[in-house]
């Protein structure tokens, strides 16, 4: 049985829910459910066949974030948008933006 963590941190300016999934010198946070269920990090230790890979590759990334920052390879993480940036590993796509104090926020899939 998979450990369920629980999602104490919650942003009191926007009311948002976060749950750790990385941390290193950077921390890298997932959006939760008002029930504290994470869907990005149920979506991506849940995946089977076809994108089980594309899965373990963004959770590569995230602890690589996690160690040394957003990665500078626009072919990976680039810019959508003012605030809004991406993730890339094969068909896997996670929207983020920056927080104070070296964050990351990562959006639900």
């Amino acid at each position: 049985m998979r450990e369920r963590r629980s999602c104490g941190t919650i942003n009191l300016e926007v009311k948002m829910r976060l749950l750790p999934i990385r941390t290193g010198e950077w921390q890298i946070l997932a959006v939760c459910t008002p029930r504290g269920d994470c869907p990005l990090l149920e979506f991506l230790v849940g995946q089977d066949g076809g994108l089980a890979r594309d899965a373990r590759r963004m959770l590569r990334l995230l602890d690589r974030a996690a160690r040394q920052g957003p990665p500078q390879n626009k072919a990976i993480s680039h810019q959508l948008d003012r605030e809004i940036w991406e993730f890339i590993q094969g068909q896997i796509r996670v929207l983020w933006f920056y927080d104070e104090g070296k964050m990351i926020v990562c959006r639900p899939p």
